[in-house]
């Protein structure tokens, strides 16, 4: 890996410690919980949780296809990340390629299909030139640096609507 700027290392503690707090959120939750519906138009959190490892492991494969190297600032849409991800208010739509399932889902697999996903993003994390430019539709030209930032953000987005959606599960009972 090419160190592309010095948050480099703290970065990638972040994800490995928002990626290991969605571990333990799914892995500690009650196993009929994670397949209810908590209210209309809601993902339940089993499809919260397939939804965030259909996009880790997009993002993993983007990061070991070759990109070119810019001269832009390689961290330049980071910021851009965490200010639309954790702003809660916003309302945003996936694309289709990362949608969940509709299934019943069993809270084993989906916690050893994420343990999986996270290690593939960390191999390929490792292995990749940070500072090389991706276009990937439809999100637009990214470094591998950015993605990063992408998953991290995103990732915290979803927790913390598992958490609501787990809240919301556990009040009906």
């Amino acid at each position: 890996m090419q160190t592309a700027t010095k948050g480099t290392q703290e970065l990638f503690s972040s994800l490995d410690n928002t990626i290991a707090e969605l571990e333990q959120i799914i892995s500690t939750a009650n196993e009929k919980d994670i397949n209810i519906i908590p209210f209309e138009n809601s993902w339940t959190a089993a499809q919260v949780v397939d939804h965030i490892t259909k996009s880790m492991n997009g993002m993993a494969d983007n990061l070991k296809k070759p990109g070119i190297i810019t001269d832009r600032e390689v961290d330049e849409k980071a910021a851009g990340f965490k200010t639309l991800f954790l702003n809660f208010e916003n309302k945003m739509k996936s694309p289709p390629f990362v949608l969940p399932g509709h299934d019943v889902y069993e809270k084993n697999k989906l916690v050893d299909d994420l343990k999986n996903a996270d290690k593939k993003l960390k191999d390929a994390a490792h292995a990749a030139n940070l500072p090389e430019l991706l276009n990937l539709p439809p999100i637009g030209e990214l470094t591998k640096l950015e993605l990063l930032h992408f998953v991290l953000y995103h990732t915290q987005r979803h927790i913390q609507q598992l958490k609501n959606i787990l809240q919301k599960v556990n009040s009906k009972i």
